[in-house]
């Protein structure tokens, strides 16, 4: 049966059970409870005995990816090596992802807990982390674990078998991962028990993961290739095992470079599709993108991975990609990704699995505890509990050590949530990001700029609105907060917009970026130019909307508002619509541009810009961009620089082709146009290799204890301020020392998280005694009493536990701090109900 026709029966038979019951729910929660139903229903097919076998891998995300900007980005590194410490024993985890993207590594941290330095009253603020230590401390915590898995057996290895085995966690170039024939030929030769070979097979599949954004690599520009080539090489040496490998806006020659140096060095490679909903080209497009994919990885492929960044992977779809991959011949094991935003990517896992049939492996991203839903990866135990009990499961669940991830989660919940609180969301909130096509990783970065943006132009905003944004502490007043909302729900009213303008092209970092930046940007300038009218009559939300007349021009006007009247157009943003027209695959991949904004965004209105029936430019519109590429023979050209290139023809057409000094104005300086004329530009985004040498001279004369090491130089290159810079040596220094505490106290710290978590489960519906466990691993043994108004200890849930329940993985909105005037004493009547019926 099809996806959409199995899926449609089940929603029909909720809708009827609503009907019925003639229940009356809010939104949220009625949302919440329609998804709940599905996937029980879901479950319950799963049960029959129609169903077939599958192959199924686990790949866990949560020292990355937990919850995305909510917490990913605040984790340091003793956090994610903590977090390593107990997923590396759930059983049946093929990989870990552990860094990548905007990780908190390469974002600059501000915490009490790492950067206390004794003596000092203030935390050291602005030091950033060694991602590549941090790698090193993972690759041996997973040494460890092997050890550990040998047990006394180790000593009875031979010097050459131990030497193979354990190379992989050398810090070296040439380091090797054996196949799992190799392998299984060294445990041959010993008289081991079955159980001691299962769990030193099990422990040594678990590989390190990176994500790396094509030859973005981990941050927001392009890099040359000679850094690309480095970086690879300096990250395997540290320790990666797997590089996932994807670009934006799905350009295999993207992907090529970093995947065939990471082939190279014998690593394995995930290459990514990345998915969008209303991708111009379709499936077929995809499918042909997977195939050049699997071609090009060759030997060194892990699996194929569908990337859903921004949880738009609909179960429906998500069956119909997968089905189209296979029934095309492909053969490898293919890997799902997706985030649970929208709520219930559980049903999509569970319809890749059911689409991807028995004979091929499948793996699934999923993420742990209260770092899953709502902006990660799905939650691990709810996934397990569906498939429990039918034939999905096969070694899958019986591998998998339940405990170690309820204790995981107790671990979670009671340690990093202390420095790490999440971020209340709502459901309507959640809707809203999945409407607007925004990923979850985007969601701290889009906040920092609304907040930056209303400190920046609340001057000219208040000529307009007279608001008072800010109170003298620095926080938000009241109508601060209802109006920053109502601009919030307008720019996600202006993404898909500013989306379409390019071409419907897949918003991930850093074409999320982009095209969020550049919504802000067109809000703010409707704003600053009375383009918006504000309806306050609801005091629980302001509405925020366009003037008739400015929404009855074209898009190209809307843009003409943007604040920074220099550049109407995000940089990045200009620079991909110059590539576009030089640029065929991209041409054919995103044909419905919008050419009258590309014209107008470089100042060449004249230019007829369309597309011929090849769905390719015509010759005309290249007159003014052929040369480019070849004049500065780079990919991508800067917008001055096309203006400045246009102008010079105009003289020249015009009979003065000699008159350059016309050309400089407030707008283009002399040097530039001298620039210009002797090749001598460069680009916004991919930034020549001699800078980057330039600029580690530099970094090496002010910072002397930089040695010179393979690490530190891509550091100088990748993470070039000198904010992230400046105390890396001594960051890492006082990090080496807490991890080696750590791993010392790791067994009694494990211990005291068991105990703990028993004691919770123990509990059961005893609220009074989980909140004392909880409290304990809270607080320690801090005993100076007081109130605790931490709302984690409302013990406000839905017990979901019993023979015939089912975990899910929709939770409901956070309770937050209540700012309370006074004491204002409340009782509340609360009466339990045993029994609910339907």
């Amino acid at each position: 049966m099809s996806s959409e026709k199995l899926l449609q029966y089940l929603d029909e038979a909720i809708k009827r059970l609503f009907s019925f019951a003639d229940l009356k729910l809010h939104t949220d929660v009625r949302f919440q409870v329609e998804q709940d139903l599905r996937t029980y229903f879901y479950k319950q097919l799963l049960n029959r005995k129609s169903t077939s076998q599958r192959i199924i891998r686990l790949s866990n995300t949560t020292s990355r990816d937990g919850q995305q900007s909510n917490k990913g980005t605040n984790l340091t590194g003793l956090d994610q090596w903590k977090l390593l410490s107990w997923i590396v024993k759930f059983g049946n985890v093929s990989t870990i992802e552990s860094w990548g993207g905007a990780a908190n590594q390469s974002a600059v941290l501000k915490t009490k807990r790492i950067y206390q330095v004794p003596g000092q009253e203030e935390p050291l603020k602005n030091w950033a982390e060694d991602p590549f230590f941090n790698l090193r401390e993972q690759t041996k915590l997973l040494e460890d674990n092997l050890k550990e898995a040998f047990g006394e057996d180790l000593d009875r290895l031979e010097d050459d078998d131990r030497e193979r085995i354990f190379n992989r966690y050398k810090r070296d170039f040439d380091r090797k991962i054996l196949s799992e024939f190799d392998l299984n030929a060294i445990l041959k030769r010993y008289n081991l028990s079955e159980q001691v070979k299962n769990r030193v097979r099990k422990v040594y599949e678990i590989k390190q993961e990176m994500l790396l954004r094509g030859t973005f690599l981990v941050a927001l520009d392009q890099f040359p290739e000679p850094v690309v080539k480095e970086f690879v090489e300096v990250a395997w040496r540290n320790g990666v095992d797997v590089f996932r490998i994807f670009d934006a806006m799905n350009r295999i020659n993207e992907i090529d470079g970093p995947l065939k140096y990471a082939r190279a060095l014998g690593a394995k490679v995930q290459p990514a599709i990345h998915y969008t909903k209303g991708f111009p080209r379709g499936i077929p497009k995809y499918v042909e993108l997977a195939k050049e994919l699997v071609r090009i990885s060759g030997h060194a492929l892990d699996s194929l991975v569908i990337k859903d960044a921004a949880g738009q992977l609909e179960p429906e779809e998500a069956y119909k990609l997968v089905k189209a991959l296979r029934q095309a011949g492909i053969t490898v094991p293919i890997q799902i990704h997706t985030h649970d935003t929208n709520g219930n990517r559980q049903l999509t896992l569970l319809e890749a699995i059911r689409a991807n049939g028995e004979d091929y492996p499948i793996i699934v991203d999923v993420s742990t505890g209260e770092l899953a839903a709502p902006l990660a990866q799905p939650n691990d135990r709810h996934f397990l509990n569906i498939v429990q009990g039918t034939k999905w499961e096969g070694t899958l669940i019986k591998d998998v050590d339940f405990e170690q991830m309820e204790q995981a989660e107790f671990f979670i919940k009671s340690d990093i949530n202390l420095h790490s609180p999440s971020v209340p969301m709502t459901t309507e909130d959640r809707l809203r990001i999945v409407r607007a096509n925004i990923p979850g990783g985007l969601k701290t970065n889009n906040d920092n700029d609304i907040n930056n943006a209303l400190h920046m132009y609340e001057k000219l905003i208040r000529k307009v609105f007279d608001i008072i944004f800010w109170d003298p502490r620095g926080n938000l007043t009241a109508k601060g907060q209802a109006f920053r909302a109502a601009l919030v729900r307008l720019m996600e009213e202006e993404i898909p917009r500013v989306r379409k303008d390019m071409g419907n092209f897949s918003l991930v970092t850093p074409t999320s970026e982009w095209v969020v930046k550049q919504s802000l940007n067109n809000v703010i300038g409707w704003i600053i130019a009375d383009q918006t009218v504000l309806n306050t009559s609801n005091p629980q939300q302001w509405q925020l909307s366009i003037k008739e007349d400015l929404l009855r021009k074209n898009r190209k006007s809307q843009y003409l508002y943007s604040v920074g009247l220099a550049a109407h157009l995000h940089e990045d943003l200009q620079n991909y619509l110059v590539e576009w027209t030089q640029d065929t695959e991209l041409q054919d991949m995103y044909p419905d541009i919008n050419t009258e904004l590309l014209a107008w965004a470089f100042d060449i209105e004249g230019i007829n810009i369309e597309l011929d029936d090849q769905n390719r430019l015509t010759d005309s519109p290249l007159e003014k961009f052929q040369n480019l590429r070849k004049f500065f023979e780079k990919r991508f050209v800067d917008v001055p620089t096309i203006k400045v290139l246009h102008k010079m023809e105009k003289l020249r057409e015009g009979g003065d082709a000699d008159a350059l000094e016309n050309l400089e104005s407030q707008e283009f300086s002399w040097d530039l146009i001298n620039r210009i004329l002797k090749n001598e530009k460069p680009m916004n985004i991919i930034k020549r290799p001699e800078d980057y040498v330039q600029n580690y001279q530099q970094l090496r004369n002010k910072y002397p204890q930089v040695k010179g090491s393979p690490e530190d130089k891509i550091l100088a290159r990748v993470f070039p301020k000198e904010g992230q810079f400046s105390n890396l040596i001594e960051t890492r220094r006082i990090l080496e020392e807490q991890i080696d505490q750590a791993r010392q106290n790791l067994p009694a710290d494990h211990e005291k998280i068991r105990s703990l978590a028993a004691a919770y489960k123990r509990a059961g519906g005893r609220s009074g005694e989980r909140r004392s466990a909880a409290s304990a691993a809270m607080i320690g043994d801090d005993k100076d009493g007081g109130i605790n108004l931490n709302p984690d200890f409302y013990d406000l849930q839905i017990n979901r536990e019993g023979k015939r329940a089912i975990d899910f993985a929709m939770q409901g909105p956070a309770l937050t701090p209540q700012q309370v005037q006074g004491l204002t004493p409340v009782i509340l009547g609360v009466k339990i109900l045993t029994h609910l019926e339907i």
